[in-house]
């Protein structure tokens, strides 16, 4: 590989990690200026140097991380069992199926065309007015 194809591949790079990175430093510079020329008390917002140092002295980071992650999959598998015993359930149960198709058309704006357009279709029988 020659200097001018690394040389390329670093500017490539560059050009993509330098911008965000700029962004952040700054963004984190203005973060600790404002707490401390406003004087923030760390309850309402602590600055990031406190943060920092916090994450240094704690010894328990990993059973928090894991507890969070463990909650976050357990509301994960509810949510897809849930939505998958609905999405059967309204397969399978023209009740369900009635119930869920008024719903949606409840929910949709008024205005919209596909609205109009699908209570022609097969919703047309919970429109009719007798």
């Amino acid at each position: 590989m020659s200097s001018d194809t690394q040389w390329l591949r670093f500017r490539r790079w560059l050009d993509r990690v330098l911008p965000p990175t700029i962004i952040l430093v700054v963004l984190l510079i203005v973060w600790q200026a404002s707490v401390r020329i406003l004087d923030l008390p760390p309850w309402l917002l602590p600055a990031p140097s406190d943060i920092a140092a916090r994450f240094g002295r704690t010894n328990n980071l990993g059973y928090h991380t894991g507890m969070t992650v463990l909650e976050a999959l357990s509301g994960f598998v509810i949510a897809a069992i849930f939505g998958i015993s609905l999405s059967g359930g309204i397969v399978h149960s023209r009740f369900l199926s009635a119930c869920c198709r008024t719903l949606s058309y409840r929910t949709r704006s008024r205005s919209s065309r596909s609205c109009r357009c699908s209570r022609s279709g097969l919703g047309s029988a919970l429109f009719r007015k007798s």
